[in-house]
């Protein structure tokens, strides 16, 4: 999602809820990879200098996850992810982060593709992000029934290449076709988030939730001569949104907090009340004296 300010109108939903909302507007991914910021968004550690995945190399290394924490202290842990968990060995890295239920496309809906692999690259294949949405919100409401406090994840597909569009897309000017369609990607993915939101604040529990939106990259759509995420750490590739929606805590600030993938597991623990293991190596953004720095890599270029 691009941050408020964007040229394009495609965030309505949001829209709707800026005034319940702090937005991070200097935030970087520390590589502009899913699986390296799966790794550092959970277990708040920057990705090892090397062009090998560490939900490959280390999907069993003993390190403190967000997940495990929040399991430990009673919370119901979901991940729910569009695309194909097999890339980069992801389910393997997600099995030892105490996660009790993990669905990628192959689990929801009727477990076939609505966009299969476009070109001859293994693992493309996703969902839409309604039957996305569905499944989380399925999900969310089961733990409600049982009174437990919970921490899902839901981790959209369509914005990701080769982008696409369940509805008749709307053109945009000044922008290629590949742009248009991840411009109109947003603009539903915006509609599902706006559900779950309406949703939780039906059944009254927005008030006592946390939501965060971030990217886990950016997108390149010919700046710099390069196209998609993961060579380069121009803005583009690594500058990325991030979005904290609290109705009793937010309203509306604009926080210029310069951070990275790395922070924000800890700001979630901040914000709940509870100490950072000492093994992470982020600090979270509502913490003073922080080093207005962060560290990003591409380690395929």
């Amino acid at each position: 999602l691009p941050v408020y300010g964007s040229p394009y109108a495609v965030t309505p939903e949001l829209d709707q809820w800026r005034r319940h909302t702090r937005i991070f507007a200097s935030i970087y991914a520390n590589a502009p990879n899913t699986n390296k910021t799966m790794f550092s968004l959970l277990c708040s550690r920057y990705p090892t200098p090397s062009y090998l995945l560490e939900t490959q190399e280390h999907a069993d290394a003993r390190i403190s996850s967000l997940s495990a924490i929040l399991s430990q202290r009673g919370y119901r842990t979901g991940m729910f992810y569009a695309d194909d968990l097999r890339f980069g060995n992801a389910e393997g890295f997600l099995e030892n982060r105490k996660f009790d239920a993990v669905n990628d496309y192959r689990t929801m809906g009727d477990g076939k593709p609505t966009c299969p692999s476009a070109e001859p690259m293994p693992f493309l294949d996703a969902t839409d992000d309604q039957q996305l949405g569905e499944a989380t919100l399925a999900w969310i409401r089961s733990t409600a029934e049982e009174g437990r406090p919970f921490f899902a994840i839901m981790w959209t597909g369509q914005t990701h290449y080769p982008y696409f569009n369940m509805e008749p897309a709307q053109p945009f000017e000044g922008v290629g076709e590949m742009q248009n369609r991840y411009l109109n990607a947003i603009r539903e993915s915006d509609a599902v988030i706006g559900k779950i939101l309406r949703e939780l604040q039906e059944m009254g529990m927005l008030d006592s939730t946390l939501v965060v939106l971030v990217g886990d990259h950016g997108q390149a759509f010919g700046q710099h001569g390069q196209y998609g995420h993961g060579s380069r750490i121009y803005e583009e590739n690594v500058r990325v949104p991030l979005l904290m929606i609290q109705p009793r805590l937010f309203s509306g600030e604009m926080d210029q907090t310069v951070g990275s993938m790395v922070d924000v597991a800890p700001t979630i623990l901040h914000i709940l009340g509870l100490d950072l293991p000492a093994d992470w190596q982020g600090r979270s953004l509502l913490a003073g004296n922080r080093s207005q720095r962060t560290y990003f890599l591409a380690p395929w270029s």
